[in-house]
């Protein structure tokens, strides 16, 4: 479980192709950080960060499973259609954080 939310805070981690809710973030306070150091440098700032950015990565770790299960290799510009598409076979939590991701 550890590895999909590891995982899932990678793939949100900016690539320059599309913008993604922790961009302004991520430049803030993990430049030039990857993977796991990304996920402990956002971890660390966790109060700091945008609510867009916050919603986001709440999102991520509440739909690690259902994101493995439904979405796996699923670019991330992709991945709210993909679980969209999944919405009634989605896990509670995260059906919950879903909704209240994509109403925004």
């Amino acid at each position: 479980m550890k590895r999909l939310v590891i995982l899932a805070v990678a793939l949100m981690i900016p690539t320059r192709v599309f913008a993604s809710p922790c961009d302004a973030d991520y430049n803030k306070f993990c430049k030039g950080l990857k993977g796991q150091d990304a996920a402990n440098c956002f971890d660390q700032h966790k109060s700091e960060l945008s609510p867009a950015c916050q919603t986001s990565r709440e999102a991520q770790k509440a739909c690690a499973a259902d994101i493995d299960k439904f979405c796996k290799g699923v670019k991330w510009k992709k991945l709210t259609s993909c679980l969209g598409e999944h919405k009634s076979e989605l896990s509670s939590a995260c059906q919950s954080s879903y909704e209240s991701f994509s109403a925004k």
